[in-house]
Formats: structure tokens, C-alpha cells, sequence
């Protein structure tokens, strides 16, 4: 039997009436601590409290940490599996940050994970001077150039996130993929060459409104590149710089997708 370590008195309570109605046959038991995250209040009687008031959607909210949560962000059972058994059976209580957890489930998706660029709050931006282009090219993947390429249209119109225009306006930055341009709400063409200067994603026509779930319960809303309209429910992709995000709802209006981590 593998119990808790709270429960030993139990077990002793137990093992003594064995002994008093001589029963030969008995289990053994093997008890462990607690193996917590850092910075994390988790409690099952107040989550319960919670989604009955409303204030959480159900146990697999991202807030609760519970298995199904996790399953939802795109969290993998044998990454789960793995952080647990490596930390063993104790009766220490560990403690231990959520990257952790997060850097077993990147080396089992990373690989899997095809790359769409996703423009949270967006903020619209026209180039001038952008020679005719049709699309943009992407690889799926930089590290499997054999995968292939997606297809990103482009226009004069933009859909940059406002966090980087606020912090990149008037500088020269590249358009990931694309082009160079200098930021701003009437933008200027400058070249096509990947320079060593700050890279941000876009979006331009045909974006699809898309809102990824993160783990405080915080809906993070934008514009995804169009082929993401094509995925399906638990694909886990990575939205560049943002990160890894498993697929929950397609629809003709909407994708919405859960954060696991970056």
C-alpha cells in the first residue's frame, strides 16, 4: 500500500488489530511526502468552493493545477510520469519550481510542435513603399526544414502586438521572416534581408481571432495567422515567442488555446 506519510498512525492502528485477530496475511506499506510547487497555494476544498460559486469553470481550470488542467494545457503524462518518479518515494516534503515540470514536457513536444505567429491586442500598422508580395514562408519548423513551409499572406496592412509597438515605434525592427521595416502606424519599407536587429511576429489580412487561456485564468486575445483556422483540438503548437499553447475549440469565428509554458 503507497500512502501518505500523514497516515502513518493509521497504518500503525491497523497493523495492530491484524495482530489482535491474528491475521497472517497483511499488506506493507511504503509512505511518501508531499512534492509541491514553488509559489503555488493549492487547495481541493477551496477550488470546489470556487467552481460551485462560479469563480472557476470546473476542475480543469488551468488555476486549479489539477491532472485534468494540465492535460488541457498540453501537458504530456509521460513528462508528468517522469518529474514524479524522478524525485523518488520519501518521506521529505519537496518543494520544487513548475519549470521543472515544464522542461520534461518541452523535450517530449518541442520536436512535434509546429510554429504559427499569434498578435495579442493588435495594433494596426500600414507599410509604405512594400514591393508587391503575395505571402510570406515560414518553415513549420526552423529545426525540420523538412516539414515544409506555411503560407502567411501578405499586404500593405499589418497586425503587429501592442507591446511591441509601444516598445519598438520608430526603431528599425524585422517582421520575423519577412521584412524590415521602421515601426510605426505608417511604417516604412527598408529591405528584405535578415538583419541582426529585433524580430517581432505579425499578422496581416486574413487573421483569425484567436485567445489563448493562460494558467492565472487571464485570456490573452489577438490575431493568429491564418492556418491556424486548420488545426484541430489537442494539437500543441508554439505561437513564436510566445509559446507552447494546446489547441481546445476551432471554430468558424474563433480558435482558443491553452498556455502550457514557454
Amino acid at each position: 500500500v503507497i500512502r501518505g506519510k500523514a497516515l502513518v498512525i493509521e497504518d500503525q492502528m491497523e497493523t495492530r488489530l491484524w495482530d489482535l485477530f491474528q491475521i497472517d496475511r497483511r499488506p506493507s506499506f511504503t509512505h511518501f511526502g508531499i512534492l509541491r510547487f514553488k509559489d503555488l497555494e493549492l487547495s481541493k476544498s477551496r477550488y470546489r468552493r470556487e467552481i460551485a460559486e462560479g469563480r472557476l469553470s470546473g476542475i480543469d481550470d488551468p488555476r486549479t493545477w489539477s491532472l485534468q488542467s494540465l492535460r488541457r494545457r498540453g501537458i504530456q503524462p509521460a513528462a508528468l510520469r517522469d518529474f514524479v518518479l524522478d524525485f523518488g518515494l520519501s518521506l521529505n516534503d519537496i518543494e520544487v519550481a513548475a519549470e521543472t515540470l515544464y522542461a520534461e514536457n518541452r523535450k517530449r513536444i518541442d520536436e512535434h510542435a509546429n510554429r504559427y505567429f499569434f498578435v495579442p491586442e493588435p495594433v494596426s500598422v500600414e507599410i509604405h513603399g512594400l514591393p508587391a508580395t503575395e505571402a510570406a514562408h515560414p518553415p513549420l519548423h526552423p529545426d525540420f526544414p523538412g516539414r515544409g513551409t506555411r503560407t502567411v499572406p501578405v499586404g500593405p496592412k499589418f497586425h503587429v502586438a501592442k507591446e511591441d509597438f509601444d516598445r519598438f515605434r520608430g526603431q528599425e525592427v524585422r517582421l520575423k521572416d519577412f521584412c524590415n521595416v521602421v515601426l510605426d502606424h505608417r511604417a516604412t519599407f527598408v529591405s528584405l534581408e535578415n538583419k541582426d536587429i529585433p524580430k517581432i511576429q505579425w499578422v496581416s489580412h486574413g487573421g483569425v481571432p484567436t485567445h489563448v487561456v493562460m494558467p492565472t485564468g487571464f485570456e490573452s486575445r489577438g490575431l493568429a495567422e491564418p492556418e491556424v483556422a486548420s488545426l484541430r483540438v489537442d494539437d500543441v503548437v508554439q505561437f513564436e515567442r510566445i509559446g507552447f499553447a494546446r489547441v481546445d475549440h476551432v471554430s468558424r469565428a474563433e480558435v482558443r488555446a491553452y498556455f502550457a509554458h514557454r
